[in-house]
């Protein structure tokens, strides 16, 4: 973490970790930097304003090789405004899609409450909720088991909250949500699809976004990708992608990254199989 007036601190940072990486004798280096690609009010205060010009950085290569390593490129930000002469929340309002608007309105009368999972049965509850919605719409989630002490210290922490929403007892969906860096961003999100749809997922995200007033956040950072729906989804909050200028890795093993490069189809084809074996060996 870098604070304001600090920046000149950036270069030695970059250097010590790259050092502290190297004594693990790595294949590869990838390091994401906070910098916005291009200027941003809401976001300038959250990002570096520096140039990557220093020796250090010519020996790297733009981009992140390591594809199994997950890189955030920026965020994907619902921007909120304050001024005495409009109300921030129907402006906010406003600024949704015609489809978003709609359907939060109608969420709104559909007997929907929001609940804070705390205690850890709430939790699993929850965890175990988004692990069966994952595996409903054939995507990856890590298991309760693997990810339980880390949430349940998250939230204990008060780095972390867990809203969820629920229609007469029934749990319908659950967002995992980081409360760091002044501002809610979306870490996990999952919602039950139903015909016909009470819009839980539109609800649950619309108190965040109010929580977010509340607490005078400059924007909720409803995150970046997703697939086409899930992208299409968060636009109708007026969530857009603001894009930082990308990674940069620095090759350490040529022999053995040109084999993981060649490897990487067997690799992608079989993760699932090389994750429990390794599990195996801990």
């Amino acid at each position: 973490i870098i604070k304001k007036g600090h920046e000149k601190l950036f270069n030695v940072i970059v250097k010590e970790i790259l050092s502290r990486s190297r004594s693990y004798n790595p294949v590869a280096i990838t390091i994401n930097f906070p910098i916005l690609e291009k200027k941003d009010e809401n976001l300038d205060s959250f990002c570096l304003d520096i140039s990557l010009d220093d020796p250090v950085f010519k020996k790297s290569k733009s981009g992140n090789y390591i594809k199994f390593v997950s890189c955030i490129n920026g965020f994907r930000e619902v921007p909120l405004k304050y001024h005495d002469e409009i109300n921030t929340e129907e402006h906010l309002f406003k600024n949704f899609n015609k489809g978003t608007r709609r359907d939060v309105r109608y969420s709104l009368n559909n007997n929907l409450s929001l609940k804070f999972a705390e205690s850890r049965k709430d939790l699993k509850k929850a965890y175990l909720f988004l692990e069966k919605i994952a595996k409903e719409q054939n995507f990856s989630r890590r298991s309760w088991k693997d990810f339980e002490k880390t949430l349940i210290n998250m939230v204990k922490n008060k780095v972390c909250i867990v809203p969820t929403c629920y229609h007469e007892d029934i749990l319908k969906s659950v967002l995992i949500i980081s409360t760091i860096g002044k501002r809610y961003s979306l870490l996990m999100a999952g919602s039950l699809r139903e015909n016909p749809s009470l819009h839980s997922g539109r609800f649950i995200h619309f108190q965040i976004l109010k929580m977010s007033i509340q607490n005078k956040f400059l924007f909720y950072d409803i995150s970046v990708g997703g697939t086409k729906g899930v992208t299409k989804f968060k636009e109708g909050f007026g969530g857009f992608h603001k894009k930082f200028i990308g990674e940069r890795t620095w090759i350490e093993n040529s022999v053995v990254f040109y084999i993981y490069i060649k490897a990487l189809p067997f690799l992608k084809k079989n993760k699932v199989f090389i994750s429990k074996v390794l599990k195996y060996f801990r």
